[in-house]
Order: C-alpha cells, then structure tokens, then sequence
C-alpha cells in the first residue's frame, strides 16, 4: 500500500513538471505574436487582472513590441533569399530604393590588398547609390587605398569616403552622374581619379583638400562644378573648364597654390568671387569669349602676367585681379562697356580705372577722373603720376605697393579714401593736395614715412591715418598753430608711443 502511494505521488509530480512545461511555452508564444503573455484576449492594464497580478508584477514585464530592421534595409541575408550578401572582405549595409535598385553603404573597411571594391548588384538587381560611409574614424585610417566603382552606379552621396586619409586612387564607372557634397573632401593622398562623360554635378567642397591630386580632366558633360569644390588641391597644375559649365562658384579653386594656367571655354558666363582666389602660381589666364562677369577677388594673389578682356564682358568687381607680376592689360575694341589704354583697364562711360599694372601710365585726356578701389593694389610699381583729370582716389587704390617710393599729384584732387596707401613701405615723403581737406586711415603701416606736407585747408584727420608710421618724423602744416588746433583730430590718429614735431608758420608742435 505504502509503495502505491509513492508511485502516484510520482506519477502526480511527472505530470506537473510537462504542465508547468506546456504552459510556459503556450505564454512564450503568445508573447512573441502579440508583446503579451496571456495573448491577445487580456488586457493587463486594469480591473480584475491588475488586482490578480499587481503593479509590482507588471512593471517588470516589458510588453512593448520588439524593434526590427526596416524591410528595405539587410545585413548579412535578405529576406527574398537566403544567399549570403557579397562582401569582399568589406561590410555593406543594403538598402532597396523605390525604383527597385540597390543603395549600399559601407559598414567597415577590412581589405588585405588596400582595394575596396563596391559591389554592382545583389539578386540580379543593381547597385546604383554609395550611400555616406557608416564607417568609424578609425576605419577612415585604415588601408584603403583604391576605391572601385562599378558601371552600375549613378550617385555617391555626400561625404560617402571624406576624409579616408590613405586613399590614393579613384576608379569611377561609366555612369556616375554625381558626384555629392564633400564626397572626397580632405582625402588628402588622393593622386587620381577619372571623371566619366555621364558626370553633371560635383558638389559642394567634393574634392576640397585633395592635396595629393595632380591633375584632373572636366568632361563635357559637366553642368555643374560647386563652391570650394577644389578648393586648396595644392598639387593641382592646370585646368580647363569645358563649354558645359556657365558658372565656377566661390571658391572653386581657391589657394590651389601650384596652379600655373586656367583655360575657360566658350560657355562660361560667371566667374564669382574668390573662383581662384590665392592661386600664387596662376601666371597664364584664357578668358573665352562669351564670358560676362568677373567676381571680386576671382584671380586676386596670383602671378598673372598679362590679362585680355574679351568683348562679351559687360561687369568686372574691385580686385577682380591682383599679381605683383602684371605688366599688360588688353580689352577687345568690340568691348562696350570697357576700354584700355596705356595697360589701364578703364570703366568707359564712369571714367573710372578698374586695374592698372606695374607698367601704367594714367590717361591724361580726360578718360579717367577715378582711380578704383584697389586699382593698383600690391603691383611693383615704383613711381606714379596722377593726372590733373583724376579728382577723386577711391579706397585701397595703392594698397601694399611695397615698391612705391614717390606719388606726382596735383591740387585738383577733391577726395581720397581710407587705406589709399595702407602698407606703402617704401614711401618717405608725401605733399597733400592743397583742395584736399580730411584725410582718414591713408597712410598707415607707411613704415618709412619720414615727412608729410599739409596744406592749411586741412579740416579733419581720421582714426589711423599715420597708424604704424615708426619713422615720421616731420609734419609741415601751412598754417599757425592755432589753426593747427583746431583741426579735428581722432584720438587714434597715430600709435600713442610716436613721437614727432608739426611744424606751424609761427612755432612748432611736438607729439
């Protein structure tokens, strides 16, 4: 009898444990269909379960729906198949596109011969898209050093491989039509990369800092070239913009410090300002026919030599050009807004000097009455003449003519600007106009300035105006000193350690 109770009891126990185990695994299946234990009839939120289970109980059950990938994006095997992802010792995260090709974007960047191969196609359907790299900054050093491009791909993205810092060569298929913002940028050992004949667009700052890339040829099929998009590429030799392109934005090609020549073809229009800005070794510029305006700054800081203005130009901005080395300005005669004269370019119907060159001789017929803004800013030239036609000198005009050591001008001079003479180091002595009444900030950083000749009908001198002028000396003023006094003088006319006589017609002044 003793031993029957035993093998029930057992047998009661058996029977427990497979219902226990049956239950647990009912609860787990219907948390995984519906984010509840108790499947889809219970609601736990209130009345009679809430009292059974309590606050305590559910708080830790997590009843929120499980995360999943979206169903357009795969990594490692694709829901359609269950072939493996091709990866060429690379990860590639997969995104299907509405069009029912492929956008990949590169996971990491293992490869043991430096080459990263993009893949064309996954299940028969093609890669068309690099999307921006989900790579670390540490992937970015590693040592890829050729990246690959398949025919299949029309788009890479903006900053898809910036700143991969081993990256040498660029190997681009026969359809990529554009290249994104920032695409390449800072890829500073990138040597070369060929741009197909379907390319239209090169972002904004796609290549900038590329500084290991020599040379690079513009398809005809380009429409497009942005801002700082080659900005500082300082291996960069020459360029030649084809017929495509109507507009080179700001900056484009700016301090690409070994540029030497530029070649615009017929259908540029617009070259903004800074387009080649600081590009110190741009000796040689071909501005096509058909091109009709110029930016300020475009070519300021180069090493042109000589500049011809073609007939279609119909607007050029202050400082359009700066080289310390020009020495010849020509304009189409069929130009009509702008004509030159004696290796001066003049604005036609303002009478007014845009650029002169270190070989100018101002017009003396009644042509210019202006000097422009930075009209001979940093030329070489040592002497200038101003004709009694000029009246008025605009700001800038003479800006760092280092060379200049001696200014022929005359009593007709009504006004001239701030900064005219900023930083002319070689200049010791000047004589003021007699009509001219107010200076303002002309003649600082003038190191050399010794001694400076004033008329009495001097009214005014403003903030800066002998500001860096360590050698001044000597002031003659044509008047007394009273007159001298009541000059309207700015507190901050000259550096408060100068130390230098006015002289008056009855006594002198010592500053």
């Amino acid at each position: 009898m003793k031993r029957a109770l035993i093998i029930i009891a057992i047998i009661l126990l058996i029977a427990a444990v497979v219902g226990v185990v049956l239950l647990g695994g009912l609860m787990m299946n219907n948390y995984a269909e519906t984010g509840s234990i108790f499947g889809s009839g219970f609601d736990l939120s209130g009345g009679f379960w809430e009292n059974i289970i309590g606050d305590e109980v559910l708080g830790g059950i997590d009843t929120s729906p499980r995360p999943t990938e979206p169903d357009n994006v795969f990594t490692g095997k694709t829901d359609e198949t269950d072939q493996e992802l091709p990866s060429d010792e690379s990860v590639f995260i997969y995104e299907l596109l509405d069009d029912g090709t492929y956008a990949v974007k590169i996971d990491r960047t293992v490869s043991e011969d430096g080459i990263l191969r993009i893949p064309d196609s996954l299940n028969g359907k093609p890669v068309t898209v690099v999307k921006s790299s989900a790579v670390s900054e540490a992937d970015k050093t590693s040592a890829i050093k050729e990246v690959i491009i398949p025919d299949s791909v029309t788009t890479i993205e903006p900053k898809t491989f910036a700143t991969f810092e081993n990256l040498e060569k660029v190997v681009l298929g026969n359809r990529v039509t554009t290249i994104g913002d920032a695409a390449f940028n800072g890829c500073r050992k990138l040597k070369s990369i060929n741009l197909p004949d379907s390319l239209q667009y090169i972002g904004v700052a796609a290549f900038q800092s590329c500084r290991g890339l020599q040379n690079i040829v513009l398809p005809k099929s380009l429409t497009t070239i942005g801002s700082y998009a080659f900005q500082d590429c300082i291996a960069l030799s020459s360029i030649v913009i084809p017929d495509s392109i109507e507009t080179i934005e700001e900056h484009s090609f700016s301090y690409c410090a070994s540029l030497e020549s530029v070649t615009l073809r017929k259908g540029v229009k617009k070259i903004k300002d800074n387009a080649f800005y600081e590009c110190t070794a741009l000796s040689e510029i071909i501005l096509n026919e058909g091109l009709e305006e110029i930016g300020l700054s475009a070519f300021a800081a180069s090493a042109v030599t000589s500049i011809h203005i073609p007939s279609s130009v119909t607007y050029v901005q202050p400082n359009f050009l700066s080289s310390q080395n020009l020495n010849s300005i020509t304009v189409d005669p069929q130009n009509a807004k702008y004509h030159a004269a004696n290796n001066c370019l003049i604005k036609t119907e303002y009478k007014t000097l845009v650029r002169g060159s270190n070989t100018s001789v101002i017009p003396s017929d009644g042509s210019v009455e202006v000097i422009g803004n930075f009209a001979f800013y940093d030329l070489t030239l040592s002497e200038i003449t101003i004709p009694e036609t000029v009246i008025h000198i605009m700001p800038y005009a003479f800006e760092n003519c280092t060379s200049l050591t001696k200014v022929n001008w005359h009593d007709n001079i009504q006004a001239i600007g701030i900064n005219t003479f900023y930083g002319c180091s070689s200049l010791g002595e000047i004589d003021f106009p007699e009509n001219l009444t107010t200076l303002d900030g002309n003649f600082s950083n003038c190191t050399s300035l010794h001694t400076v000749n004033l008329s009495k009908n001097i009214q005014g001198i403003g903030a800066r105006t002998f500001y860096g002028c360590e050698s001044l000396k000597t002031i003659n003023y044509d008047g007394t000193k009273e007159e001298w006094n009541a000059v309207g003088i700015s507190p901050e006319w000259k550096n408060k350690n100068m130390h230098f006589t006015v002289v008056c017609t009855d006594g002198e002044i010592e500053y």
